[in-house]
């Protein structure tokens, strides 16, 4: 049993929204949702990847949401300032809706910024 809308419907997304997202339609949204189709594994990578969960807790194979990492020579945090890491803990630490809402309050301060900046320039 996939676990799409479950995690469609705690994020606060319609099948629309959630389509636009990962760049399919709302038609396929449905059948993932109502077992009318099986998503290719693209698309499976592409929700696991927009979830920020497994493609096994995503496929209802594993009831453990965590992130699967794959640990190399050098972790991607080791250059991050105190500040940095202590800012991505608790961003790991906040629910998925929780996660939505930073991302974008980040996103839309960034776009002010930005403009900002450009205006300043001009």
């Amino acid at each position: 049993m996939l676990r799409i809308k479950e995690l469609r419907c705690e994020c606060g997304l319609t099948q629309k929204e959630l389509a636009e997202k990962i760049n399919t339609t709302s038609k396929s949204i449905w059948a993932y949702e109502n077992n009318g189709a099986v998503p290719p594994l693209d698309v499976l990578s592409k929700l696991a990847d927009f979830f920020n969960c497994s493609i096994d807790y995503l496929s209802g194979r594993s009831d453990d949401f965590g992130n699967i990492t794959i640990q190399k020579e050098k972790s991607p945090t080791d250059n991050l300032s105190a500040e940095e890491k202590e800012l991505l803990e608790n961003f790991r630490r906040l629910n998925l809706k929780n996660k939505m809402h930073v991302s974008s309050y980040a996103k839309i301060r960034l776009e002010e910024q930005e403009e900002s900046t450009n205006k300043r320039k001009a």
